[in-house]
């Protein structure tokens, strides 16, 4: 859930504020495990990233636009995390028509204004997305650096997982999703603990007041 910045000890957050974004990667974890107040709580993540191209970072020696990721179960249930980031984003509910086939994907390549706050842990300061919505009428679309990045365990591509900073394989790696493609293994068989994210082929059309 914070900035990626170089790999060095000289950490700085991105600042406080709002910005305008663009989301450039959906990247599917698989089902994740996490132990909170001693439970143990196994559902499928799925990690947005958005670039921020007003604030730059030094990366393997450039100077890069600022990035910013969140991870979030992957559930369009009432209650889900990310189906009130989206709502958000979007400016509107979903229809139930929508919410029967909605692909995270979608998100690509749309803005908006991300709102960024501080939080201590240990010592140090992190950056986090508090909110995402719409960009402000008559905003500028920010222009992207580099290729939108989509990676979905349930349609597999190898280079895409390649390309991938080498802490984010990993985590993927560990999935039982990712161990079944790889090695066989049966996958995940419980249930997230507040419902599934279904797929869709849904689009973004720029011309549309609703980014997605």
């Amino acid at each position: 859930m914070v900035m990626l910045t170089d790999s060095g000890t000289d950490y700085k957050p991105l600042p406080a504020g709002n910005y305008a974004a663009t989301c450039i990667r959906v990247i599917d974890l698989g089902t994740q495990t996490t132990n909170y107040q001693g439970e143990e709580k196994s559902a499928r993540k799925v990690r947005i990233f958005w670039e921020i191209p007003e604030e730059t970072v030094e990366w393997e020696g450039q100077v890069r636009p600022a990035t910013i990721s969140s991870t979030y179960t992957a559930s369009l249930h009432e209650k889900a995390n990310l189906r009130k980031l989206l709502e958000s984003w979007r400016g509107r509910s979903f229809t139930p028509d929508e919410l029967k086939g909605f692909d995270t994907k979608n998100v690509l390549g749309a803005p908006c204004l991300l709102n960024v706050v501080h939080t201590e842990k240990d010592g140090r300061t992190y950056a986090n997305v508090a909110g995402v919505t719409p960009l402000i009428k008559g905003m500028a679309k920010p222009e992207i650096t580099g290729p939108l990045v989509n990676f979905d365990l349930d349609a597999f591509e190898p280079e895409v997982l390649d390309g991938l900073h080498e802490k984010l394989r990993d985590q993927i790696k560990a999935s039982p999703e990712y161990r079944a493609l790889t090695t066989g293994e049966a996958g995940f068989s419980g249930e997230a603990t507040d419902g599934g994210l279904p797929a869709g082929d849904g689009h973004y059309d720029p011309a549309d007041d609703i980014p997605f």
